[in-house]
């Protein structure tokens, strides 16, 4: 018999405020540890907010009856409401959970909570279906227990009168909420063929549980095979009405007659029977089996063939004696029209993998089933055989050197879900490394995690040499260029040193200029040569560092005094040779201008060189000084001095842009230069 819980046997604490009434406080309605599972076993159900039943009704009315009371309901908890799928006496559809008595009733699984007098109870004294116009006094519900553990609500009863049941009304209680139980479990199921085998034994429960809503067709025989039962999809697949098949015999009017020949020992033994061609004659063997399935050829009424899966399951009265089959049948012919379409499907794919010049790899990543072409097993130099049923993953074959890089680019494309594409050396099965070209794709479920991944690897070990032969070649062009700057810059070098042991016996201070101001020219060029041999690349010259150096060598050349200072703004730019070549001519021949007449009579002064990359990848550099000035109505076009000359000739070879401003205090050079220009910074 159900136990009876009376209050003081909760383990719920009593209200705050002590006894009942209504200033009492209300416990939280108390929620099961396993209420997630609870909640997703109620919404399974799909019982929720559905219309009335007489089934539940019923239950509900005898409820009642038994207990004498006038409230009897069949009551779901839900995430915050108890909602009633049956209610007897009662006119609201719901209440909110946390003032539910059968949100306390589900705590005592395989118990029937019993409250005799809800005013003296300190869970439900203060509560507002007591206090209030409902007056409840009286309760007891049974738990609807689902799963071990699982209750989803209980069938209750109510009254406004204190009461105390007996026993046996307790326990006819608990019988009626296992009944509500079992309703609830029936509309779960598929009335089809699970209730049809788990739960029915003979042709006529079969008929009232799944017949008349089966989707399927379903035809009931005795076990000579005739037919008792057949429902609308059966009329509608084999395309004979009930009429016309109820009484006749059967499979043989459906199944292709050769077909029942050539098959029926085979079918009979699987199903544990003995049958004769025709199948006319059932003879059951003295053993039990359990449901099967079968492709079958069925014969329409109009006479075209079609595939259906075929289940028989046969009723047996005894351990040996058959009395019936239950004929489950289903039209597969899209599925095998899709079954054909994907084996043509996998043809095509394995044509294209024979042909193609990649080895191509799939793998499953939930039934771990994978899949190497031909042509992967011919570059690893292994057999299908020694491939299958399952080749370690190619990571474990990389060289340990490839490891890290190809273990980062597959960490990143699960992170980013983008395609990995790397180049890495493999291990052959002869154990010789050859590169490779790796790439791959996954598809991804709705939560994020691989489902299957597919990809590639192509045999670059010949590209791979002949880069390292460009590469070679490429390092021997460097080193021969570097020689011939490094050349080029002694022969310079050579120049200028004997210009200056030339100019030792020049006498006339004009000459001796001139001697010194083709050194300068001839350095700024052996600069150039210097910096190019001292570079990583060959291809483009550091102009900050170069001019840097050009400017303090013409300093230390002409301001021997130290009244002049030199100031360097520089951005880290830099050029081709074509550029760097004429810019630092011109540039020398400005600053050795500026040292020489800007400050006579030893003057103090500042000289500045301004470098600074424009926003079209363009630069602009500026040299300026606060010195005397110009001449006054100086023009650079007709200037006679070889300086000037050169500046201008420069300036046009560079196609820029000179702009000069000249006053007492400051003269400024600003050469704008429009190119090709990169930043080195």
């Amino acid at each position: 018999m159900s136990s009876v819980l009376h209050p003081g046997s909760t383990p719920l604490s009593p209200p705050p405020h002590g006894g009942g009434g209504e200033g009492a406080a209300i416990p939280a309605a108390p929620v099961p540890f396993n209420e997630a599972e609870r909640q997703a076993l109620l919404d399974q159900c799909q019982i929720l907010d559905t219309a009335a039943d007489p089934d539940f009704d019923d239950l509900t009315r005898l409820a009642a009856q038994i207990l004498g009371t006038p409230i009897a309901l069949i009551s779901l908890l839900d995430h915050d409401r108890q909602w009633f799928k049956s209610r007897l006496g009662l006119d609201a559809t719901e209440t909110p959970r946390d003032v539910a008595f059968c949100a306390h009733a589900i705590m005592q699984l395989g118990e029937v909570l019993v409250v005799p007098d809800a005013t003296q109870d300190p869970r439900f004294a203060g509560n507002p279906l007591v206090t209030g116009p409902m007056g409840i006094r009286f309760y007891a519900g049974a738990p609807l227990l689902v799963a071990d553990g699982v209750a989803l609500g209980t069938l209750c009863v109510i009254d406004k009168t204190p009461r105390t049941p007996s026993p046996a009304q307790l326990e006819a209680l608990a019988a009626l909420a296992r009944q509500v139980v079992s309703q609830i479990q029936l509309r779960k199921q598929n009335f089809a063929i699970r209730t049809a085998h788990a739960e029915l034994r003979t042709v006529s429960e079969l008929q009232t549980a799944i017949l008349d809503s089966a989707a399927h067709a379903i035809i009931a025989t005795t076990s000579d095979g005739m037919i008792t039962a057949y429902n609308a999809a059966a009329e509608r697949l084999l395309g004979y009405s009930a009429e016309e098949m109820i009484g006749r015999q059967t499979p043989a009017i459906f199944h292709a007659p050769e077909e029942v020949v050539s098959r029926a020992a085979e079918f009979g033994a699987e199903l544990g029977i003995a049958l004769e061609p025709g199948f006319e004659v059932f003879v059951a063997k003295t053993r039990r089996h359990l449901p099967n399935d079968h492709e079958w050829t069925y014969l329409h009424k109009d006479g075209h063939r079609f595939p259906v899966q075929l289940s028989i399951t046969a009723v047996w009265d005894g351990p040996d004696r058959i009395t019936s089959f239950l004929w489950i049948a289903v039209d597969i012919t899209k599925r095998k029209r899709v079954e054909d379409e994907l084996r043509h499907s996998r043809e095509r794919f394995e044509l294209v993998t024979r042909g193609a010049v990649d080895g191509i790899w799939d793998w499953d990543v939930v039934t771990n089933a994978d899949y190497f072409s031909d042509r992967w097993c011919e570059l690893l130099g292994y057999t299908a055989a020694e491939l299958q049923p399952h080749y370690q993953t190619w990571v474990d074959h990389l060289h340990p050197e490839d490891r890290p890089g190809a273990h980062a680019a597959l960490q990143a494309h699960l992170e980013q879900r983008a395609p990995y594409d790397l180049e890495c050396r493999l291990r052959l099965k002869s154990g010789a490394y050859r590169w490779f070209r790796a790439s791959g794709q996954a598809i991804w479920n709705a939560d994020g995690k691989p489902l299957r991944m597919a990809g590639s690897i192509t045999d670059i070990t010949e590209a791979k040499r002949q880069e390292e032969r460009i590469q070679a070649s490429l390092g021997e062009k460097d080193a021969l260029l570097q020689e011939i700057h490094h050349r080029v810059k002694n022969n310079l070098q050579v120049i200028s040193s004997l210009l200056s042991l030339q100019s030792g016996y020049i006498q006339d201070g004009r000459t001796l200029d001139q001697f010194k101001e083709c050194q300068g020219r001839i350095r700024s060029m052996a600069l150039i040569h210097e910096k190019l041999y001292q570079s990583e690349t060959l291809a483009r010259v550091d102009l900050r560092d170069y001019l840097d150096s050009l400017a303090r060598i013409v300093f230390t050349t002409y301001s021997t005094q130290g009244n002049v200072r030199l100031e360097l703004a520089l951005e880290p730019l830099s050029t081709s040779i074509d550029t760097a070549v004429p810019l630092g001519l011109l540039v020398n021949e400005l600053l050795t201008n500026a040292v020489k007449y800007a400050f006579p009579e030893g003057r103090t002064g500042v000289v500045r060189l301004t470098l600074r990359e424009g926003p079209e990848h363009d630069f602009t550099l500026v040299a300026e000084d606060d010195g005397i000035g110009l001449p006054e109505g100086f023009e650079l076009k007709r200037a006679r001095t070889l300086g000037m000359r050169l500046v201008t000739m420069f300036v046009k070879q560079l196609h820029a842009e000179l702009t000069t401003t000249s006053s007492p205090g400051r003269t400024t050079f600003s050469i704008h230069c429009p190119g090709a220009l990169d930043s080195i910074s």
